[in-house]
């Protein structure tokens, strides 16, 4: 018997192959009047459809596929599956405006890093994630770092969420960051990268991206189901751990993770691809020995000493459904490392051969996250689906360092509760017409401690000493941040082929900074600041004959100073002092993209440029000042001259990426990207006209294939020169770790990694990064990247 008109079914998607439920699917009918999404458990319903219908189902990496409603009957649950198709554009995303989009009908590049690819990429840390894609630079300073480039914006121009739950807080700063390690890379569910400003509905920081990370979920009826993997890595002697299980019932549901890595020093390449066989070798580094710091000779000037740490996540998550319509989730996330040393100041050798430093680790970083979601499915006046998000960070982080031959050992501690609430809402109010609207709300408290003792004597003293406090990064009598902002985007179907969409946001942040004891006698105790705000943006995608796809997009972003900006106090080396200033006004960008894609060959080639311009205004620049005018203050030892931010920058970023994915057999991929970007500093009296953080040209080109049980995948990632003539001013593109005279140097690695599974529930992982042994280092990194590295991993499912 066929369905009964506006019937109900349920649709069960899972992998052709691997018999795994299918997350995120999307389906809809042949007018496209019904659209869903696939849930946790790969189930879809459909109701209030004609079994005259047709169901169309997409999901990235799989075939389309069609189901005729007259085959079904009312009430059954029909299980269909997804055959994998290495080239797919059609696709269900929720980046761009937090709740799901087709994301043929945005305007903005979007980069997705499927569950699939996240096991195939295997990668240590979720900076190594974002890196193998091959579209996101990442710079790193330490090994237990990775910090994310987008379009030539960083660190706390680009914005991190994990389960619709802001990252960025009051102290990320404008250098280089190391945060996204403390996400587990082996608990994604799946990763989204929205390219180009997106304040309007990601408010501040998001001025060069978002990257959103979405973490597995748990499934109902499923009594119990886990998953485990461990890892070995060569060139670090890596050894890492992960398990996860579900347990499901009909109602509620529960996901526990819990992942160890432990990392030792790492080797790099040992063949250097310059013309002169130039090297970045460690040749000693520091040891105590019976209280006296020694420079121990590097026997092996390959293998960097004091690189390894170890880190432990955890997971916890809690899924009720009451009702058909409405979904609970209760989501605990913990991650802590050991203490992880920063090799880029380890490794700086005096002129008498002595290493700088003795100690310079950041000091274990603990992250706890606790979030509940409220999401709800129903028509009514004002919305189809809303999404509520109340969350709680606690996040501790500190720097730890000695000078060699000194004896005061420092520890400066930050700690910050946040306080976070979203709420969104989609409301379909036609065929054509769509509205996005929400608000949020964000609260920062932090404090900032220092404590300093002499290892010889063991006195102590500390920043809440009466009589002669010591300095803190932050100000020392605490401070906070109020971030709170609402938008609205609404998306119209022009016809068939065109699609425009345009959004709104206003904000209001207000920062309060208390200096306490002022130990240096600023000229202010407190700094009081509060902004205001519009961004927007206008979208248009036309989808052409001969399947040309066109989008252009017009954008506004801002950056609103933090306590990072406004309150820091600290030494950026080289008799440098950077001090507060109580007069900052929010960063801004305003954007151009013109995106251009076409499919050939029946849809097995697809082709892809973006072109991007972005220009800065009121950016924040390093400057030189003076406090109590002065010019120079004693602070760390020396005299050191006084510098601040200011909003003094101007300046352009324009870059192109382009890419191809080809089917070239059923079992066949091609694919290769190339990005490029070139930033050009317009601020008055700049001399050097080069703005910073701007990355080479750099990309991927990859060859995948299968056949049977095992896949394997065949990849070239590249980075072109970034000569000394194109570094910045800015200390952060580390001139002094370029070779001499020169700059970067291109470079190119060849890999390979493959899977076989022994079993249906059993995979054996194995790759060998780095096969030619290449010495080289990424732009702007303080640490050479891994040498040749073989890799061993196993996955079982029971």
């Amino acid at each position: 018997m066929a369905v009964a008109a506006n019937a109900q079914i349920t649709i069960q998607l899972k992998d052709k192959s691997t018999k795994e439920p299918l997350v995120g699917a999307v389906a809809y009918n042949t007018d496209k009047t019904f659209q869903a999404v696939s849930d946790r458990s790969g189930k879809i319903k459909v109701k209030g459809l004609e079994n005259t219908d047709t169901i169309f189902i997409q999901f990235i990496g799989y075939k389309t596929l069609r189901y005729p409603l007259s085959n079904a009957t009312a009430g059954s649950v029909v299980q269909l599956s997804l055959e994998e198709h290495v080239v797919s554009t059609s696709e269900v995303v929720l980046v761009a405006n937090r709740l799901p989009e087709k994301r043929e009908d945005i305007a903005q590049q979007i980069e997705v890093i499927s569950a699939k690819d996240i096991k195939m990429a295997n990668a240590p840390s979720s900076a190594d994630l974002l890196s193998s894609t091959g579209k996101v630079f990442v710079q790193k300073s330490q090994l237990g770092g990775g910090s994310p480039v987008l379009r030539g914006l960083e660190a706390n121009r680009v914005l991190i969420v994990v389960d619709g739950v802001r990252m960025n807080n009051a102290i990320y700063r404008g250098g280089h960051l190391q945060n996204v390690i403390t996400l587990d890379p082996n608990i994604q569910e799946r990763v989204e990268i929205l390219f180009g400003s997106s304040s309007v509905i990601y408010g501040s920081d998001a001025l060069g991206g978002v990257m959103h990370f979405y973490s597995k979920n748990p499934t109902y009826d499923t009594p119990f189901q886990a998953n485990v993997m461990t890892r070995y890595a060569s060139v670090n002697n890596e050894a890492t751990g992960h398990l996860d299980f579900t347990i499901g019932l009909k109602n509620i549901s529960f996901l526990t993770s819990v992942s160890y890595s432990k990392f030792g020093d790492l080797r790099s390449g040992a063949n250097s691809n310059f013309v002169n066989g130039y090297r970045w070798e460690l040749p000693a580094y520091a040891e105590t020995r019976n209280g006296v710091d020694v420079a121990v000779p590097n026997d092996d000037p390959l293998l960097q000493r004091n690189t390894g740490y170890s880190q432990l996540d955890l997971t916890q998550k809690v899924m009720i459904k009451s009702g058909g319509n409405t979904e609970h989730l209760f989501n605990f996330q913990y991650s802590a490392s050991s203490d992880i040393p920063r090799y880029d100041r380890l490794s700086m050798i005096k002129n008498d051969g002595t290493p700088e430093s003795a100690v310079w680790n950041y000091g274990p970083q603990r992250r706890l996250m606790g979030s509940y979601r409220l999401s709800q499915t129903t028509k009514n006046r004002f919305y189809d689906e809303m999404s509520l998000t109340l969350s709680f960070q606690n996040i501790e982080e500190s720097r730890i360092d000695r000078k060699f031959g000194r004896t005061r050992l420092r520890t400066r501690t930050e700690k910050l509760n946040i306080l976070g609430l979203n709420i969104d809402w989609q409301k379909q109010y036609s065929k054509t017409l769509q509205f996005n609207y929400g608000f949020e709300f964000y609260s920062n408290e932090v404090s900032s401690h220092n404590r300093e003792e002499n290892v010889q004597t063991n006195e102590v003293r500390t920043s809440n000493d009466p009589i002669d406090p010591a300095e803190t990064r932050y100000p020392q009598g605490g401070s906070n941040m109020r971030f709170f902002g609402a938008y609205i985007n609404v998306k119209k179907n022009i016809g068939s082929w065109l699609v425009g969409s345009a959004g709104a946001r206003v904000s209001a942040t207000s920062l309060y900074a208390n200096f306490g004891n002022n130990p240096l006698n600023l000229p202010f105790d407190v700094v009081e600041q509060d902004n205001k705000g519009v961004t927007g943006n206008l979208g248009l995608v036309a989808k052409l004959p001969k399947k040309w796809r066109v989008a252009f997009s017009l954008s506004s972003g801002f950056r609103t100073p933090n306590v990072d900006d406004a309150g820091k106090l600290f030494d950026s080396g080289g008799g440098l002092v950077r001090v507060p200033n109580a007069d900052l006004r929010p960063e801004k960008t305003y954007n151009i993209d013109l995106s251009v894609f076409k499919s050939l060959a029946d849809d097995r080639i697809h082709l892809e440029f973006t072109g991007y311009h972005i220009w800065l205004k009121d950016m924040l620049r390093i400057s030189n000042t003076t406090i109590n005018g002065q010019d120079s203050l004693f602070f760390d030892g020396q005299m050191s001259q006084v510098q601040h931010n200011s909003n003094i920058g101007l300046g352009v970023i324009y870059g192109v990426f382009a890419s191809v994915r080809a089917e070239i057999t059923q079992n066949i991929l091609l694919f290769s990207s190339l990005s490029w970007a070139k930033g050009e500093d317009l601020t008055e009296g700049a001399v050097n006209r080069n703005l910073d953080h701007i990355p080479p040209a750099f990309g991927q080109t990859s060859i995948k294939f299968k056949h049977r049980k095992m896949r394997h995948e065949v990849f070239f990632n590249y980075q072109y020169w970034k000569f000394l003539s194109e570094f910045s001013d800015s200390s952060v593109d580390r001139p002094q770790f370029a070779v001499p005279d020169k700059g970067i140097p291109a470079w190119v690695t060849l890999n390979y990694r493959a899977s076989y599974n022994l079993h249906p529930a059993l995979t054996l992982q194995v790759a060998v990064e780095n096969i030619l042994d290449t010495h080289y280092r990424t732009f702007a990194s303080g640490i050479n990247a891994p040498g040749r590295n073989f890799i061993v991993s196993l996955r079982g499912k029971f």
